[in-house]
């Protein structure tokens, strides 16, 4: 039953009286862990066939 239902709480880095600050620092933290994980790895390797190798070797995405 592991993440059957979905949570409402809001996250830690969610709190509005956080300062910008902490809230840059969690996310570095987040990217991190991300970056050990792995986690970006199944969208790197779906966007490399979609696009191809060639295509994507200096690709940049950015958040707006």
């Amino acid at each position: 039953m592991f993440l059957s239902q979905r949570a409402t709480q809001a996250e830690y880095c969610d709190q509005p009286e956080l300062l910008l600050s902490e809230v840059a620092s969690h996310y570095g933290q987040l990217a991190r862990i991300n970056r050990w994980l792995l986690a970006a790895d199944p969208f790197q390797r779906v966007l490399a066939r979609w696009l191809g190798r060639a295509n994507v070797g200096d690709l940049s995405i950015a958040a707006l």
